[in-house]
C-alpha cells in the first residue's frame, strides 16, 4: 500500500477511534406529566444556577405514554406522573421504580375554559349541557387530566348530556390547544394549563367530586440490571422536594404537598 493511502487509513482509524469513545453528555432523564412542563423547565434552570450537575433533560407527554416508555427500558431516572395509576402500573410491570422514593409531591385543580372572547357564551358548568360545539379534555381512557374531567362529569350529575360533545386528546396539553384555536367550545384542563394558554377561565371545578388529584414522583433504577442509578438523579429528586422547588411549582399553579424533606 502506498505510503500515502496508509497515513490516510491511519487518519481515519484514529478518527473512529475517537468517535467510538466519545461519549454524550451526562444528563439526567426526568420523565414529567405535560402539565408540569412550564414549572419543570423553570426548575431545571434553577437547578443549573444553583450549581446542580449535570444539566437535566426533561421528557414530556401524557403520563401513560412515559410510563409505557419507561417499561419498555427508556433512560429515565425520575417520573413525575400527573396520576397515581401510571406510576402503579409501572410497579406492576416492572421492577425498576424504587419504592422507597415514592411520594406524592403536587396536586392540581380542575378548571373549565373556553376560546378567546366566549363565542358560545358559556358562564358555568351547567351550559355544558345546552347546545355547544365540543368540550375538549385529555383522553379519558389513558389520559389523567381526562379521566378526572369525566369522574367529576359523572359525579356533578352532567355525564349523559355532555358525554358525545367530548373530544378526547392525546394529553391536557393538546386539549388546551383545541380550546385556544377555537376548534371546541370549552374545555377541562388543569388550572396549571390554563394559566398558560390563551384561554378564559370560566370556572373552577369542585375537587369534591372528583378524586383527589396527586402527581406522584419515584426515582427509576437502570433498565439495565447491572447498572446503578446515577448519584446525581438523587440529588435532583432532592432538589424537587426543596422549598427553591416548591416555590416554582406554586408560581405555576401548582399546590405543593411536600416543601422540603
Amino acid at each position: 500500500m502506498p505510503r500515502s493511502h496508509r497515513a490516510g487509513l491511519a487518519l481515519l482509524l484514529t478518527f473512529l477511534g475517537l468517535a467510538c469513545g466519545r461519549r454524550e453528555p451526562e444528563r439526567i432523564h426526568f420523565y414529567a406529566a405535560a402539565s408540569a412542563t412550564d414549572a419543570v423547565s423553570e426548575i431545571a434552570t434553577a437547578w443549573e444556577a444553583d450549581g446542580g450537575k449535570p444539566p437535566l433533560l426533561p421528557v414530556f407527554a401524557s403520563s401513560s405514554t412515559l410510563a409505557r416508555q419507561i417499561r419498555d427500558g427508556a433512560p429515565a431516572q425520575l417520573f413525575l406522573s400527573a396520576s397515581e395509576q401510571w406510576l402503579d402500573y409501572l410497579v406492576r410491570e416492572t421492577e425498576r421504580v424504587r419504592s422507597d422514593s415514592r411520594l406524592d409531591l403536587l396536586s392540581n385543580q380542575l378548571v373549565l375554559v373556553v376560546p378567546p372572547g366566549n363565542p358560545a357564551g358559556i358562564q358555568s358548568p351547567a351550559d355544558l349541557t345546552k347546545k355547544i360545539d365540543g368540550i375538549a379534555i385529555g383522553d379519558p381512557e389513558q389520559v389523567p387530566a381526562g379521566i378526572y374531567a369525566v369522574a367529576w362529569l359523572k359525579a356533578a350529575g352532567i355525564w349523559h348530556p355532555v358525554k358525545r360533545e367530548l373530544h378526547p386528546a392525546k394529553d391536557v396539553r393538546a386539549a388546551l390547544a383545541h380550546v385556544e384555536q377555537g376548534k371546541v367550545d370549552a374545555g377541562i384542563v388543569y388550572l396549571t394549563d390554563a394559566k398558560v394558554g390563551n384561554v378564559e377561565v370560566v370556572a373552577q371545578l369542585d375537587g369534591r367530586l372528583a378524586p383527589p388529584i396527586r402527581y406522584p414522583l419515584a426515582l427509576i433504577e437502570p433498565a439495565d440490571a447491572d447498572a446503578e442509578l446515577a448519584p446525581a438523579a438523587l440529588s435532583f429528586y432532592r432538589y424537587l422536594t426543596s422549598p427553591r422547588a416548591a416555590a416554582i411549582f406554586r408560581k405555576h399553579g401548582f399546590i405543593t404537598l411536600t416543601d422540603g424533606r
